[in-house]
């Protein structure tokens, strides 16, 4: 691989360093197989829902017909103020931001808060199923039901936003950063299917150990989407600049 040192100019008295690299086979795929888990991690969680809705359907159809209909408004309510909440959080930059914007690596503000949401969905994912264990009236236990679906609806809400912004921080022309996100968005279905097949998962007729069975492998997706983060970070990229 050959790698270029650089171009060299004079930025407010200081000597910047434009980093020119030269991206080979294995860092592209590298990255975007990382983005291809952490599209796969922020949808894995609420797919699991709709995998074992047959569960949720011998649950609560009792209690009332619409009760899916109630789970929809809970995962789609939060989107919209949050796509609202996170562009009015976007600091238009001025003259001196856009100019330091240019020799900053912008990728590490997205670690913090991409990991938490990972952690959070794979710790509902762990714990949903366990509110069917709780010796409750099923309206309750609904209601528990609910707030995870808001929870779930929230935290991918936010993390959708900030990977596809970190997406975007890759040179197209050298990563497929955005469509192998998206790509992985729709392999955990693929995965899913395979899970079900695999189990002979029938949610009309099991019992919430088997739910747990079903959705405690699948917590593992979330935590290797962050290890695939973490890489996709601190990795080299052709849009990095630094100062010198």
């Amino acid at each position: 691989m050959q790698e270029d040192c650089g171009d060299v100019e004079d930025h407010d008295g200081g000597v910047c360093v434009v980093e020119s690299l030269e991206v080979n086979r294995k860092e592209r795929w590298g990255v975007n197989v990382c983005f291809l888990l952490i599209g796969m991690g922020a949808s894995i969680t609420w797919y699991s829902v709709t995998f074992a809705i047959s569960y949720f359907i011998m649950e609560f159809n009792s209690l009332s017909e619409y009760f899916w209909t109630f789970f929809l408004l809970c995962y789609n309510l939060p989107g919209l103020p949050i796509q609202i909440l996170q562009f009015c959080c976007t600091t238009v930059p001025n003259e001196v931001d856009s100019e330091r914007s240019q020799y900053y690596d912008e990728r590490k503000q997205y670690i913090l808060s991409c990991t938490l949401c990972y952690l959070c969905l794979a710790g509902i994912l762990l714990t949903f199923p366990l509110i069917f264990l709780l010796n409750l009236p099923v309206l309750l236990i609904f209601v528990f039901a609910s707030f995870y679906i808001l929870a779930i609806g929230t935290v991918q809400g936010i993390l959708y936003g900030r990977i596809f912004q970190l997406a975007s921080l890759f040179s197209p022309q050298d990563f497929s950063s955005i469509p192998s996100c998206m790509a992985g968005i729709g392999l955990s279905t693929i995965l899913l299917l395979v899970l079900t097949i695999g189990e002979h998962f029938d949610g009309a007729k099991a019992s919430t150990g088997d739910v747990i069975l079903y959705f405690a492998p699948l917590s593992v997706i979330p935590l290797l989407s962050t290890i695939a983060l973490t890489y996709a970070i601190y990795c080299r990229n052709p849009l990095q600049r630094t100062l010198g």
